[in-house]
C-alpha cells in the first residue's frame, strides 16, 4: 500500500465526486470511491449500484409498531430470558433437557409464570416456548441422553448470552402495525 500512496494522494486530488450523490452522502461514499477507482475500477458499476441502494433505503420510513406490539415484543424479549435462565437450571449437569421434561419442570417452579403462561389453560406449551426460544436463535435438535435419542434443548445453545443473540429480529416474525408477517 505505500508503494501506492503518491497514486493515492493523486487519485483523491483529482476526484470529480459523485454526480449521483449529494452532500454528506457524497463526502462519506468519496474515499470507498477513490479506492474502487484505483485498485478494482471494473467493479465501480457494482459500487455505484451498491451506493445508491443504501443511500435510498437510509431514506425510507422507519417501521412503526404500537404501543401494544412494542410492550409484547419487550414482554417476549423478557419471557425469554427467563425461560433460558429457568432451563439452565433445569438442565443441571445434564447436556440438554427433552421438550416434555423441561415443560413438566417448568410449571413445578414455584415462582415462574409458566403454569398459566399467556391466559392458556395448560400454561406454556412446546410451540410456545418455541417461539420465544426461536428469537434468540434457540432451536430444538435431537441429541443423546442416556443412550437414546431424544429432542429438547442443548445446555450449550442456552449457555449463549440471550440478549446478544436477541438483537437482531428474525425475518418472519412480526414487525409493523395491524398484524404480523
Amino acid at each position: 500500500m505505500h508503494e501506492r500512496t503518491d497514486d493515492i494522494d493523486e487519485a483523491i486530488a483529482n476526484f470529480a465526486g459523485l454526480d449521483f450523490l449529494e452532500g454528506r452522502e457524497d463526502e462519506i461514499w468519496t474515499p470507498v470511491f477513490v479506492m474502487c477507482d484505483l485498485f478494482c475500477p471494473e467493479r465501480r458499476i457494482e459500487l455505484e449500484r451498491a451506493a445508491a441502494d443504501i443511500c435510498a433505503a437510509k431514506r425510507a420510513e422507519p417501521k412503526n409498531v404500537s404501543a401494544a406490539e412494542a410492550k409484547r415484543r419487550s414482554d417476549n424479549v423478557r419471557d425469554g430470558e427467563r425461560l433460558v435462565r429457568d432451563l439452565l437450571v433445569l438442565c443441571g449437569d445434564e447436556s440438554g433437557i427433552r421438550t416434555g421434561e423441561a415443560l413438566t419442570k417448568l410449571k413445578e417452579i414455584h415462582n415462574a409464570p409458566w403454569r398459566n403462561y399467556v391466559d392458556e389453560p395448560e400454561g406454556l406449551t412446546a410451540i410456545k416456548m418455541s417461539q420465544l426460544l426461536k428469537s434468540f436463535r434457540i432451536r430444538p435438535k435431537q441429541f443423546k441422553q442416556q443412550g437414546k435419542n431424544v429432542r429438547g434443548y442443548l445446555r450449550r445453545d442456552l449457555e449463549e448470552t440471550p440478549s446478544e443473540k436477541a438483537a437482531t429480529p428474525l425475518p418472519g416474525l412480526p414487525n409493523k402495525v395491524g398484524g404480523d408477517t
